[in-house]
């Protein structure tokens, strides 16, 4: 892979090379590798074979649980959400111990890896919110109870240049990744002064379905906002908003 220079920025295909664009600039690289029907069915290719679908399967999984959560991520997610997601739920199956290699799934692996996953890279949540939140799961009753303490925002959340306010979100999750379907609840918060007027404890609570045999998840997050005229507008198209996984409760 080499960088391509100069004025002229060349994508597609000449000849045997491939020019493209990544984050880190426009690329170019030969064409090449091995044919796609060969590594589908050539032995010697069966570790291969094995790990495209292992694979395959961490992607639908990440899929599933990007979809669980985007009510409240859609404005708080980075571009490389997607590979970030699947790199994790690779490392989740790959604690599959029940199935053979090739044939391992994420409800089988640890999906407590998923724990303290930031869907916004460039704004993880424990650089970005500085106080602790408490999630308590009752799979019983399907309540799910997010516990804020007291504190300060101006002193407790990392907020960025021209914000006035802020929201804290949450949203709670029963999700199905044998279906891949899930049923998600989400609450949000008044819109908060960013100021020195320290805040009253709270406790935010999502329901879910008693008794839920899915995989119980619970997000939460902070939103930045800019008071004008009485009127609340997102700051930089959401790049400093916050979400992340607190807690789970696996079957």
């Amino acid at each position: 892979m080499a960088k391509q220079k100069g004025f002229l920025k060349i994508r597609g295909s000449i000849g045997d090379l491939n020019f493209y664009k990544t984050k880190l600039g426009y690329m170019v690289r030969e064409k090449g590798g091995v044919d796609r029907n060969l590594i589908m069915s050539d032995p010697r290719f069966q570790r291969t074979r094995e790990n495209m679908q292992e694979f395959k399967n961490a992607g639908i999984a990440g899929k599933t649980l990007r979809n669980a959560f985007n009510g409240i991520t859609r404005n708080s997610k980075d571009s490389l959400l997607v590979s970030r997601m699947t790199k994790f739920m690779y490392s989740v199956l790959k604690e599959d111990h029940v199935n053979a290699r090739g044939e391992r799934q994420v409800v089988n692996g640890d999906l407590g890896i998923l724990k303290g996953f930031d869907f916004n890279a460039n704004a993880p949540w424990l650089t970005t919110v500085l106080f602790k939140p408490k999630a308590t799961i009752d799979r019983v009753t399907g309540v799910v109870e997010v516990e804020l303490p007291a504190y300060v925002p101006i002193d407790s959340v990392i907020a960025p240049s021209g914000a006035t306010h802020y929201r804290i979100l949450t949203a709670a999750s029963a999700i199905d990744f044998v279906n891949n379907e899930s049923k998600t609840v989400s609450y949000y918060t008044d819109y908060l002064a960013y100021d020195e007027v320290e805040t009253v404890a709270d406790i935010l609570e999502n329901n879910l379905e008693a008794n839920s045999t899915d995989y119980l998840m619970v997000t939460i997050g902070i939103e930045f906002y800019q008071e004008v005229n009485g009127s609340y507008y997102s700051l930089k198209n959401g790049s400093f908003n916050s979400v992340t996984i607190l807690d789970l409760d696996v079957v």
